[in-house]
């Protein structure tokens, strides 16, 4: 009876911990007068009066508790494959996938060590969010993001140690707000959607602008499946479907292609399709971003898709062309020159690259220049019928905001001007 008491008093534990945490955002809207902070800056201002977050409960020791295990407990209790329960691949990649998920607590702590000598370096060096502003399209995975969508690693424990590792590289120095920023924003989408069951439609949520978006499934399915005859496009999209991850970059850089950039196809069909995917997957965050990136909210209305140019971004992401050789095996032989637009490529360049355009591989789904216009003539109108009303659209408070919700460091210079908070040529100079 001691021994399940003690089973049991785990296991309260951690529903304890979990309460903790919804019962931490509900404060936040008390202390707001009933309402989410509309604006990240407000977030911050009200969840700074309630103090910082708890640090961690120590681990639970198990040393006087006899688990047994039956002989044939992974027949009764064994995790089922994906098949036995009706679900199967949809392509041959995912089951030779290159990046390799691995889940539980103690991946999630191991990778937790791989990162933390990764950010030590940065601070050593001069800049935090290493992940996010040296991009590494190709390394092995590093990002935390799956591994607290499923509870492996505390948030708590992710955010502490952050903070306890720079404090101890440069004890002199101030602890930066982008430090843990994107822990931050994870908190600020949740209190967001609290209470708001339409977070992720258009139709009856009232913090998203009603946009008259396109509705293409044909279109919508070639971008899903990686066929919109952009490379840096495609590339990222078949990543999606093979491995179930992307970095952020590629996370932009196709929602925008989607929405408010090429195709102006609702965000909310993006966000059903990576919902499907993403192994990090989280209703509230990936709902948060989709309205981010399309204008939706949490944004001013933007006009600027040249910022995420299917082919100038990719360019400057993927600098050797290796990340879409990898994704995108049929233009693995394309010279690096064409790469990004094997469209111009002349006829015998793509024979001898074994991939001719058109038969091989798609002709662009739209011409991104007269896409762009469209839409952004597109967006005007909708900014025109928004002129002289209240807006029910939550806008940033200034242009740090912006820069944080993309995590771009406050050295990165920001070119000229923009319409987007100066946001373009900022992703331009990452």
């Amino acid at each position: 009876m001691r021994k399940f008491s003690q089973r049991r008093h785990l296991v309260i534990n951690r529903i304890l911990v979990l309460n903790i945490e919804k019962e931490h955002r509900s404060k936040i809207i008390e202390k707001n007068d009933g309402q989410p902070p509309l604006t990240y800056s407000l977030f911050n201002l009200v969840a700074s009066a309630l103090g910082d977050p708890p640090r961690p409960v120590s681990y639970p020791v198990f040393h006087n508790i006899d688990l047994p295990v039956y002989p044939d407990h992974e027949k009764k209790f064994g995790i089922p494959k994906p098949q036995t329960v009706g679900v199967f691949p949809d392509c041959k990649e995912q089951n030779n996938r290159i990046n390799e998920w691995k889940g539980g607590e103690s991946k999630a702590l191991d990778l937790l060590e791989k990162r933390l000598a990764l950010e030590k370096k940065a601070y050593e060096d001069g800049y935090v969010l290493p992940n996010q502003y040296i991009p590494d399209l190709l390394g092995e995975p590093m990002s935390m993001s799956a591994h607290l969508r499923f509870g492996c690693l505390s948030v708590r424990r992710f955010h502490w140690t952050i903070h306890d590792l720079f404090e101890k590289v440069k004890p002199k120095e101030s602890k930066p707000d982008a430090l843990t920023c994107q822990l931050i924003w994870r908190e600020y989408f949740y209190v967001m959607s609290a209470n708001n069951i339409n977070y992720d439609k258009m139709e009856g949520n009232p913090i998203c602008l009603n946009i008259p978006w396109y509705k293409n499934d044909e279109i919508l399915k070639k971008w899903e499946m990686g066929q919109t005859g952009y490379p840096w496009i495609d590339a990222i999209m078949n990543q999606l479907r093979h491995e179930g991850w992307i970095h952020h970059v590629g996370r932009h850089a196709v929602a925008c292609f989607l929405t408010r950039g090429d195709l102006w196809i609702s965000w909310v069909d993006g966000l059903k399709i990576f919902l499907k995917y993403l192994i990090d997957a989280d209703w509230s965050v990936s709902s948060g971003n989709w309205m981010w990136v399309s204008s939706s909210a949490f944004e001013k209305v933007l006009q600027c898709p040249k910022c995420f140019c299917p082919v100038g971004y990719g360019r400057r992401m993927d600098r050797t062309g290796e990340y879409i050789r990898r994704y995108l095996p049929v233009l693995k032989d394309m010279p690096l020159r064409y790469l990004f637009e094997p469209w111009k490529a002349p006829l015998a360049v793509q024979q001898k690259a074994h991939c001719i355009v058109g038969k091989d591989y798609p002709h662009p789904i739209v011409n991104h220049k007269e896409a762009s216009n469209e839409c952004a003539s597109a967006m005007n109108k909708v900014i025109e019928s928004f002129k002289g009303k209240e807006v029910p659209h939550c806008a940033p408070s200034d242009d740090l905001e912006v820069r944080r919700f993309v995590c771009l460091p406050d050295f990165v210079s920001t070119g000229g001007k923009c319409t987007a908070n100066q946001l373009c040529p900022g992703i331009e100079n990452l």
